[in-house]
């Protein structure tokens, strides 16, 4: 119903592909296969009911044409993908976008006419929209969302200081890339989770993954089991350890990430046991993580293959990627930068941290009693007006008391707009707050 709201124009131009899909109901979570067969008995109705909308479903939920018993989102994922890439294909359109959405996420009116401008400029590869989690549930699962929210975005803001060219969000509701892009990337994975991931690292190993910010997903954070990672995981783990969920990664983890990449694009032409014996005296963890990498003998070989800087430095980049990345993190975790809580986290980000070519969104302390407060009222309940920095008083330019549309809007530009939590909390510049005015949690 909320890509129906989008306008008749967006409409037209878009093709809207439901893939259906459960295990075999021996296989299936409780409820799912029913659901489905209720779902494709609706959608023809829902289509008589919307006919300016080209909706299209397919089956793989019925008896017979279900997901295999270890197959999940990934392949469900790519039943869809493929199909679109065949439509487009045969239409001619290589560089038009094929959208990823769940059935669970919500879309704004604009979502449709957004994505469609963006592509429209010529070269265009791959992009994630911008998003938003909404903060639902009992207690606990919203402070379990509010963490994972503040991780997600702390994770890309960190990574773009660091240097690294994967630092978008993987959420698998917010990602298009063009067919061409697609096809190149070598179509979806079949993973049962972290599909987005591993896909998004393919799009940005063969292009670059761009952001659009003129719309958002908001996609649902209900507590999941099903798989390993992710969103629905991160909500259902909370239950189980609460002090974990708002622990995140050491912020000189990244100073270490970015030196390291700064160090090798700046000595390309060197071999590899030099540049390994350069990176040790950056850091001695990350001399070791390289040598259980094997990187003296990968570099070389990268050399071999390159007969130019240009070649070198996305060779580098390709061996180098999210998934090592990832990995360096973790063995940074385990060897000497701990995990932190949040607050201690964000105490130690500085202003080079926080400098990204984009509006900046959420950055806060946070912590289970900071985030709710001593009242226990929800943060996504907190509503705030624009005190322009004009006014007199201590609170001029900041946000304060409740939202009213009639309000004074908020300047454009790296103006603090929005504060989310009723503690403790850190003001981020912000040229965005038409979420904050819709009430939704930037």
């Amino acid at each position: 119903s909320d890509l129906a709201a989008n306008g008749r124009d967006a409409l037209a131009q878009s093709l809207i592909l439901c893939v259906v899909n459960n295990r075999a109901p021996e296989k299936a979570a409780d409820g799912d296969c029913e659901d489905n067969q209720q779902t494709l008995v609706r959608l023809p109705h829902f289509a008589a009911e919307h006919p300016h909308m080209a909706l299209g479903w397919i089956d793989a939920a019925s008896p017979g044409h279900t997901l295999g018993p270890k197959e999940g989102v990934g392949l469900a994922r790519k039943i869809g993908l493929d199909w679109g890439l065949q439509v487009l294909h045969g239409q001619g359109r290589d560089q038009a976008p094929l959208v990823c959405l769940d059935a669970d996420t919500r879309v704004t009116t604009d979502y449709l006419a957004s994505i469609r401008h963006f592509f429209e400029t010529p070269n265009r590869w791959a992009a994630v929209v911008d998003y938003a989690h909404p903060v639902a549930g009992d207690d606990g699962e919203a402070r379990a969302i509010l963490a994972y929210e503040f991780f997600l975005r702390y994770q890309e803001l960190a990574l773009h200081y660091a240097g690294s060219p994967y630092h978008y969000p993987a959420i698998g509701s917010s990602m298009m890339c063009t067919a061409a892009a697609y096809a190149a990337a070598g179509g979806m994975n079949r993973r049962q989770a972290g599909e987005d991931f591993y896909f998004l690292q393919q799009l940005a190993k063969t292009g670059h993954v761009d952001r659009i910010w003129d719309t958002a997903v908001y996609p649902a954070s209900r507590p999941s089991h099903r798989v390993p990672f992710g969103t629905g995981r991160k909500v259902g783990a909370y239950e189980h350890d609460p002090d974990d969920a708002f622990l995140i990664y050491h912020p000189a983890t990244y100073d270490v990430i970015r030196n390291w990449l700064a160090m090798a694009q700046s000595r390309l032409n060197e071999d590899g046991a030099t540049l390994r014996e350069a990176a040790a005296a950056i850091n001695r963890e990350l001399g070791v993580f390289l040598d259980e990498q094997r990187f003296t003998t990968a570099w070389d070989r990268m050399q071999q293959q390159a007969t130019t800087t240009a070649r070198r430095l996305r060779n580098f980049h390709e061996w180098f990627d999210a998934f090592r990345t990832l990995k360096l993190t973790h063995h940074l975790r385990d060897n000497g930068y701990p995990r932190q809580a949040t607050r201690l986290a964000t105490d130690d980000m500085n202003e080079d941290h926080l400098a990204m070519p984009r509006p900046r969104r959420i950055i806060f302390h946070a912590s289970p009693s900071s985030v709710f407060g001593t009242s226990g009222k929800r943060c996504h309940e907190k509503r705030a007006r624009w005190v322009p920095p004009s006014s007199g008083g201590a609170q001029r330019g900041k946000l304060v008391g409740e939202w009213s549309s009639q309000e004074t809007t908020p300047p454009r530009g790296d103006t603090p707009v929005l504060v989310l939590l009723p503690g403790s909390a850190t003001l981020a510049p912000s040229n965005h707050p038409q979420a904050l005015r819709q009430g939704r949690p930037a």
